[in-house]
C-alpha cells in the first residue's frame, strides 16, 4: 500500500512545485514539496538542514519498514 501512496505524493508535490507559482498556491502548500527544502540546487546553494531532514526521513522509513517486515511470520 505504501508504494502507490509515495508515488502519488511525489507526483502531486512535483506538480505543485512546478505550477504552484503560476496558480498562486499558498506558501504552506508549496512547502509540502520535500525538494523545496533543498535550497537552490541548480546554482550550488544547498540548504543542509533540508538535506539532513530528508536523510533522517529516509533512514526512519527504512527502519520502520525493517521492523514491520521482521514482525511478519516469514520462514527462511
Amino acid at each position: 500500500f505504501a508504494a502507490p501512496f509515495v508515488a502519488t505524493f511525489v507526483l502531486v508535490t512535483w506538480f505543485v512545485q512546478t505550477v504552484g507559482g503560476i496558480l498562486k498556491v499558498p506558501d504552506a502548500v508549496m512547502q509540502l514539496a520535500l525538494t523545496s527544502h533543498y535550497g537552490q540546487t541548480f546554482v550550488g546553494v544547498w540548504d543542509w538542514a533540508g538535506v539532513a531532514a530528508s536523510i533522517v526521513l529516509a533512514l526512519g522509513g527504512i527502519a520502520v519498514g525493517a521492523v514491520a517486515f521482521a514482525r511478519r511470520d516469514l520462514q527462511a
